[in-house]
């Protein structure tokens, strides 16, 4: 049975993509004090509560705000609502194999709801969006895209303030999750919490990251199958080395108790010691349904089938620094 607390430990998750985030996901999720939720975007999205943060915190004035505060609670209150269609729709894309199409008909989180796993999310949008704005007024902004006839006004934001704000309304948002699911750690499963923790700390200074990664040309192959990456396996390794290299520079800043980095090759060929160290990291306590999960599919040195040979050299040479970081060699 799971318990309650009154803190909530607060379990990231991020990597490159395709570099086994989801699998860590789904096993810290056997653990009986881990909850979570399927599809929580709004952190790290565009026009979510990161961009909203940045981009007014740097660039602010009267019209900026207002777009944003508009598109900011737009994205949050889509993600609250779910449609039957929507649901329809993504059981056929699995049935039907088409889950690799270069479109999507359906909106961020579409067919999953916040409010299915937290009670209170409506609530806390609210207050949120009241927080940020210090009033409304009538009237009509340029390019105003959503027609509410309403301004919203808030003046130069204090960045303190601001980030107890969204503190606040992250860390009651994920309590409500907790208390429904009898848990007492929230595990925030998003691939690039890599590029966003530095932003992720000011507001939770408590927050602890695993960063999980994996041989680069392995993501690299499975970059080209993805609709969101690049399909040419050479822009895929610049595309992969740019987030890498980003990550290397807000780790940097990081506190060094606050993130760890682990491998899925290690995750999947020496599963008890490495959750064992990721559950102490966490705080959780130990328990051996973490080795419920099978992690014998991991796909390991798919690229050596699936990289063109002509192409491999000038991968490797465009990969080498992130080959050298983690102690992969370009033999392996």
């Amino acid at each position: 049975m799971k318990s309650s607390q009154t803190h909530t430990k607060l379990c990231f998750i991020g990597g490159s993509g395709r570099s086994g985030t989801t699998i860590l996901r789904t096993v810290l999720s056997s653990h009986p004090d881990a909850a979570g939720m399927h599809e929580f975007r709004i952190t790290t999205d565009p026009d979510g509560l990161i961009d909203f943060y940045t981009s007014l915190a740097n660039n602010w004035n009267p019209y900026l705000f207002d777009i944003k505060l508009k598109r900011l609670e737009h994205l949050l209150k889509s993600a609250s609502l779910t449609f039957l269609p929507e649901k329809a729709y993504r059981f056929l894309l699995k049935k039907t194999g088409f889950q690799k199409l270069p479109f999507k008909l359906e909106r961020k989180n579409a067919g999953v709801s916040i409010t299915e796993f937290c009670p209170d999310y409506d609530v806390l949008v609210n207050a949120l969006i009241d927080d940020l704005r210090e009033f409304s007024y009538k009237g009509f902004s340029m390019g105003n895209e959503f027609g509410s006839g309403k301004i919203h006004f808030a003046s130069f934001p204090d960045k303190n303030i601001w980030r107890d704000t969204f503190g606040k309304f992250y860390r009651e948002m994920t309590a409500s999750v907790v208390h429904e699911q009898q848990a007492s750690a929230f595990v925030d499963d998003n691939t690039w919490n890599i590029l966003h923790f530095d932003t992720l700390m000011e507001w939770l200074p408590e927050a602890k990251l695993i960063h999980i990664y994996r041989h680069p040309l392995d993501v690299i192959s499975s970059f080209t199958k993805q609709a969101w990456a690049p399909k040419n396996p050479i822009q895929a390794a610049h595309f992969y080395v740019s987030l890498l290299e980003r990550w290397f520079k807000i780790r940097e800043t990081l506190p060094g108790k606050s993130y760890r980095e682990i491998s899925l090759e290690n995750l999947c060929s020496n599963p008890e010691d490495v959750l064992k160290e990721v559950a102490d990291f966490y705080e959780l306590e130990w328990n051996s349904a973490l080795l419920s999960v099978d992690l014998s599919k991991s796909n390991t040195g798919r690229w050596k089938t699936d990289l063109p040979n002509n192409l491999l050299p000038e991968i490797k040479k465009i990969v080498q620094p992130i080959l050298h970081e983690y102690g992969y060699s370009t033999n392996d």
